[in-house]
């Protein structure tokens, strides 16, 4: 299907310029006023459709972006060990480059040449996904993205994605141009233009879809592969805690890493996330928001199948579990050496030219104390004249408060995101307010918030947002009456003050 719409569209450029060639010859010959002024913009708009068509068609050297550092073989020996290891089980030709990835990730291609021509076999894999899986996951992992190499799918890649970039550049270069002529006031020529688009953007979408639904199917022939050598189990299990990562890692890196590298610090970002993906808390968030995936509809433009339907099919192959015992294995992170230089190296490529000091997450409470403090002094002036006990949560409050704390109108926001964002503002405020009077911030992954001042403990965010989602006054009350700020004045907060860990 490809190779035809090539060969389609190449021969639709020759037509193009022989027609345009014709046209011009005849109207420099017989044309006369008005017809010589037809003739040659019609020329003009054959022209310019071969034009965009065989840019379009030209080949190009894919150039390939390492998504971080590579690793080398004399530095990793255990893991490209594994790596040899599953590609002879694979039967392919392993990859000739490996590279770190900074997300929750594996991939294989075949990089650079033309037209799929002199290409170079790459793996990557994400340093977090690293921390998320067993050796025995990892090999299963391996093995998924190996059966790419052995279905030939990473050779059709090139052909699929040439075909998806070229009708892309014709349509978007068509409606440029039809842009154009429509602005110079050249009616003619903006329908041509459309009508020669048209059947370019009717077999994008064809196309697109079909390659889709032959993605899917290249997905479950590698999964096939995985579970044949490793077993439905484990596929079955890295498979759930890969989708688990990915959903929580965002959240992860926002919430308890990114206000760490704003401060110049860089925690174990690996260990960490294991450790959030550990704690209890998030355990049950992943539970319900893994529920409700499985519960949606396939998404048409989604390359990979649900998972429920990747399980399902693994357990339909009927294979019998492998002999490895798989449970008294180590991780996959234990292949790597110099693993918090890899993390430092991944981390630079995010804040260039910070100078980032290591902390461990034991100590990180001091850091996000500041973070808090530099926060709300900024916000702080906003909340004159309001107290914990009168913070609003009824959407004409919370909205006129938020428009004077951010200089910016938010009617546009939904009830919840309009809560969200003022559970975010209000709780900078509320925290420094705590520190002021002598607590101490204690945060442990995946758990929320807490404040600590000799025997008293309270996490005053999570009350926040019974506060204002569930209407529970009375905890958020009773913490404040308790510490003697029931009627503090919020607009009072001391500015930031330096914490070093």
């Amino acid at each position: 299907m490809g190779f035809g719409f090539f060969v389609g569209s190449s021969g639709l450029v020759v037509a193009l310029i022989w027609g345009g060639a014709i046209v011009g010859d005849f109207v420099m010959r017989h044309g006369r006023g008005g017809s010589l002024i037809f003739g040659g913009i019609l020329v003009i708009g054959l022209f310019a459709i071969a034009g965009v068509v065989g840019w379009a068609l030209f080949p190009r050297v894919q150039r390939f972006k390492p998504p971080g550092p590579e690793l080398k073989r004399e530095l990793h020996p255990a893991l490209f060990k594994e790596i040899d290891r599953v590609a002879a089980r694979c039967g392919v030709k392993g990859p000739r480059h490996v590279y770190l990835a900074p997300d929750v990730n594996a991939f294989v291609a075949d990089v650079g040449g033309v037209l799929g021509v002199g290409t170079t076999r790459v793996l990557g894999l994400g340093l977090p996904l690293l921390h998320c899986l067993s050796l025995a996951e990892l090999r299963s992992v391996l093995a998924h993205e190996f059966g790419h190499f052995a279905g030939g799918d990473t050779r059709i890649g090139h052909w699929l994605y040439r075909v998806r970039a070229s009708v892309h550049d014709v349509v978007e270069g068509l409606a440029g141009a039809s842009d154009l002529s429509a602005s110079s006031d050249l009616p003619g020529l903006t329908v041509l233009f459309l009508v020669v688009r048209w059947p370019f953007v009717r077999f994008g979408h064809f196309y697109l879809h079909f390659t889709l639904a032959l993605s899917r199917a290249q997905e479950l022939a590698a999964d096939a592969l995985a579970a044949q050598l490793e077993g439905v189990a484990v596929l079955t299990r890295s498979l759930q805690k890969v989708r688990a990562a990915s959903v929580a890692f965002d959240n992860y890196m926002q919430r308890e890493v990114v206000p760490l590298l704003q401060q110049g610090y860089l925690p174990p970002i690996g260990p960490g996330l294991s450790r959030f993906l550990d704690s209890p808390t998030v355990a049950r968030h992943l539970e319900r928001v893994s529920a409700t995936l499985d519960e949606e509809p396939e998404h048409a433009l989604d390359s990979h199948p649900p998972l429920t339907v990747r399980v399902a099919h693994a357990k339909s192959l009927g294979l019998k579990p492998p002999r490895t015992n798989s449970s008294v294995e180590g991780d996959a992170y234990e292949l790597l050496t110099h693993r918090p230089e890899l993390e430092m190296l991944m981390v630079e490529r995010w804040v260039k030219g910070a100078a980032l000091k290591r902390v461990r997450w034991e100590d990180a409470g001091g850091v996000l104390e500041r973070v808090y403090r530099e926060r709300a002094s900024v916000l702080a002036p906003g909340f004159v004249g309001h107290t914990p006990a009168t913070l609003p949560r009824d959407r004409g409050p919370v909205l006129e408060l938020l428009q004077q704390l951010h200089g910016r109108t938010f009617g546009a926001l939904t009830d919840d995101r309009l809560l969200l964002l003022a559970a975010a503002s209000w709780s900078d405020v509320i925290v420094a307010l705590l520190l002021d009077a002598g607590f101490t911030l204690v945060n442990e992954l995946g758990k929320p918030l807490r404040l600590e001042r000799g025997d008293e403990t309270y996490e005053p965010v999570r009350l926040l947002h019974e506060y204002l989602f569930d209407g529970e006054d009375g905890p958020w009350l009773a913490m404040w009456s308790s510490v003697g700020l029931s009627q503090a004045e919020l607009g009072t907060v001391a500015t930031a003050q330096r914490h070093e860990p």
